[in-house]
């Protein structure tokens, strides 16, 4: 899988155990162990994909209006890169 300059799970293997995902806006949140998500989704499983999976199904990210859809991120991420 090209990589296209995203951040992969292989990328967070040594610097996070486990990676936050939360929503502000629709009040999401979770946490997924990294090791996990590299068995599932292999060590080029791009963070960006993940997000769109686990917010797919989110009112808010179908939504049209732009200035009020699902916000998904990872907050730990710019604290260890």
């Amino acid at each position: 899988m090209p990589r296209d300059g995203a951040l992969t799970f292989d990328d967070l293997r040594s610097r996070l155990r486990s990676l936050r995902v939360v929503c502000g806006k629709c009040g999401r949140a979770g946490r997924y162990f990294v090791e996990r998500l590299i068995d599932r989704r292999g060590c080029d499983g791009k963070v960006v994909d993940l997000l769109a999976d686990l917010s797919a199904e989110c009112p808010r990210r179908i939504a049209n209006s732009f200035n009020d859809r699902c916000n998904a991120h990872c907050p730990d991420i710019p604290r260890v890169m």
